[in-house]
């Protein structure tokens, strides 16, 4: 039986997606949109806090495009941010090791706090209803039960998690527990934006996206 897929905004990579803007850091293609306009209105006078500096850092030493994101989601909802499986060794490494990463989300965890982060992400709850809806109407559920069959693997979960700040393309980790079991993600970016409309690509370029273009669905056998 093919494991549940959702679709879902998630709050803890729109944390550290905040931090990159906050950051100024270059590297990713950030969007101009009512969207980034609300995140610098609510989150302008942050930009000294300890969490983005630090950001920046670690950025400028060399960080990998997706290890900010897969940090994120091998860590509980805000405001816990504690680890939900042990970090994967290249992660690690690619943050300079386990101080830096600590002291990293300690940091990420009191931004969450003084800024009330969640009551930010509460307020755009229709925004990202929007493109979640628009997103579920173009992708094929039967396209992950016929990847499960040809590799023979069923894994606890696929979450398809739109970030609306960055455009062009999109990523795919993992979550390993220490069972072996996995929660597989596809991150994708945003396609084109007109005003306050978002799109993430019609039903050829997702498909394409989810299951050709970001390696975690495809490599689900590994």
């Amino acid at each position: 039986m093919s494991s549940p897929l959702q679709i879902t905004v998630d709050p803890r990579l729109e944390l550290i997606s905040v931090i990159h803007e906050l950051s100024e850091s270059q590297g990713d293609i950030r969007l101009e949109s009512p969207y980034k306009q609300a995140i610098k209105d609510y989150f302008g006078d942050y930009d000294q806090h300890l969490s983005v500096t630090l950001f920046h850092e670690i950025l400028v030493d060399g960080l990998d495009t997706s290890a900010p994101f897969t940090l994120m989601i091998y860590l509980f909802d805000i405001p816990h941010l504690t680890f939900i499986a042990p970090l994967p060794t290249n992660t690690l490494e690619d943050f300079g090791g386990e101080e830096v990463v600590e002291h990293l989300i300690d940091k990420l965890r009191d931004f969450a706090e003084v800024t009330d982060f969640m009551a930010f992400c509460n307020a755009q709850e229709d925004f990202y209803d929007d493109f979640i809806t628009s997103i579920a109407s173009t992708v094929v559920p039967d396209d992950i039960q016929v990847l499960e069959e040809y590799y023979g693997v069923t894994p606890n979960s696929y979450t398809i998690t739109p970030i609306p700040l960055f455009g062009d393309g999109g990523f795919g980790p993992r979550v390993i527990h220490e069972d072996g079991t996995q929660d597989l993600y596809a991150i994708i970016r945003v396609a084109s934006v007109e005003g306050d409309q978002f799109s993430f690509g019609n039903s050829s370029y997702l498909r394409g996206l989810l299951f050709f273009r970001t390696p975690v669905f495809i490599n689900i056998c590994s």
